[in-house]
């Protein structure tokens, strides 16, 4: 098979018109072992072509394998050649943004059939026992103190006082007018996220290790709730009764808004992301200062209070929508941050923090061996001992 056939039967298997035949000829090439550079340079180059086309995301998922297939057999046919050219840009971190967003799929798809290590650039970390995602899970705490586990119940959780409490898929719904007054807590462990459904119908999303307290009828003039962590609001109209959420001192009032906070004690600030609507941000600790968001705008809350007018929206979106999203420049630090909440591990690095970073998106239900393999494609070791994610510097 010439370069010209190969090419004509690598289109057809993006397009997915390929024959088991062709697909078997093609492959049958890739595994090679005296696969020869010029090939491999032409390989590399229609690799690279895909991943910087536009129409990519919208490929299914035998194109994506096709891809993880195609690399992964470039790059163990033996014998491989390490060079340092900068053509070969699997080998450098800033085309590794590449391999993370185009590639990501597949390799989920390779990556479940050897759930039993995790690689940094090669094979090194043996994993004991794989970690899976988080889920949803969460323990409601009752105003009398019980606790109720709610990822082990379905169907009512409580009933009482003409109030109905239900828990359907991850989702916690309020019904009915309660005959007094009371407070609940729901709380998501590490390692998991769950949503809910207040009583004046604003619906809430809770990422990994954090909380909402809230009262389970709103009397006042104000529906008032308080929050820990990070959490995504779509607040019900009513201009009647603002919506104010507290967050470590700070006050954030809406009347009928999308926004999400991110509070979590190991972030440097508290960010307040608006997507559409109108909300006025207080904080006690800038001097009593006040800002009005309007959509597509973030405050971060530290020492000062400071508005960002273009904040990566799919970013700070991403934990709702089933992803890591980490932006141009991302340090390791913050991705870890993030790896320890949703897989309720512990992070060390051996040999200080590394100083890397770049960008990706990553699906959120990947074992975390299987996520290391990605990440691992920027010569980061790791290896997984029990409940400990240890970080080793190249």
């Amino acid at each position: 098979m010439d370069q010209q056939q190969l090419q004509y039967v690598y289109d057809r298997i993006m397009r997915g018109d390929a024959t088991e035949a062709e697909r078997a000829q093609f492959h049958g090439f890739l595994s090679d072992s005296s696969l020869e550079l010029p090939a491999r340079e032409w390989l590399q180059r229609l690799i690279e072509e895909a991943a910087s086309d536009e129409s990519v995301p919208l490929l299914g998922d035998q194109q994506l394998k096709m891809l993880a297939d195609s690399y992964r057999q470039l790059e163990t046919a033996a014998p491989v050649r390490r060079l340092s050219s900068r053509r070969y840009w699997w080998r450098n971190a800033a085309a590794a943004v590449l391999l993370l967003t185009v590639l990501a799929a597949g390799w989920l798809l390779l990556g479940r059939q050897e759930t039993g290590k995790a690689t940094g650039g090669s094979e090194q970390g043996i994993v004991a026992s794989d970690i899976q995602p988080g889920s949803e899970k969460a323990v409601l705490v009752l105003a009398d103190g019980r606790r109720i586990l709610l990822d082990s119940l379905v169907g009512n959780v409580l009933q009482e006082q003409g109030m109905l409490v239900t828990n359907n898929s991850g989702m916690l719904r309020y019904a009915g007018a309660p005959g007094k007054m009371a407070y609940h807590t729901l709380q998501t462990p590490r390692g998991g996220q769950y949503a809910l459904t207040l009583p004046d119908g604003t619906r809430v999303w809770l990422n990994a290790a954090s909380g909402i307290r809230y009262p389970v009828r709103f009397d006042s003039s104000v529906r008032q709730v308080s929050i820990t962590g990070e959490a995504y609001f779509e607040v019900a109209a009513n201009k009647e009764k603002p919506f104010l959420v507290i967050v470590n001192g700070l006050k954030v009032e809406v009347l009928g808004t999308r926004f999400n906070i991110n509070s979590y004690s190991n972030e440097a600030s508290i960010s307040t992301t608006l997507l559409d609507g109108l909300v006025k941000l207080s904080d006690p600790a800038a001097a009593g200062r006040s800002v009005l968001l309007r959509p597509g705008q973030q405050a971060q809350a530290g020492k000062q209070l400071l508005v960002t007018n273009d904040p990566d929206i799919d970013q700070v979106m991403a934990w709702k929508n089933g992803k890591f999203i980490f932006g141009e420049g991302t340090g390791l630090a913050p991705i870890m941050r993030q790896i320890e909440r949703w897989y309720d591990v512990d992070v060390i690095y051996e040999d200080g923090i590394p100083a890397i970073s770049f960008a990706g998106e990553i699906q959120r239900d990947l074992n975390l061996s299987e996520l290391l393999r990605i990440l691992g494609r920027l010569d980061i070791q790791f290896r997984i001992e029990g409940k400990k994610l240890i970080v080793t510097a190249p």
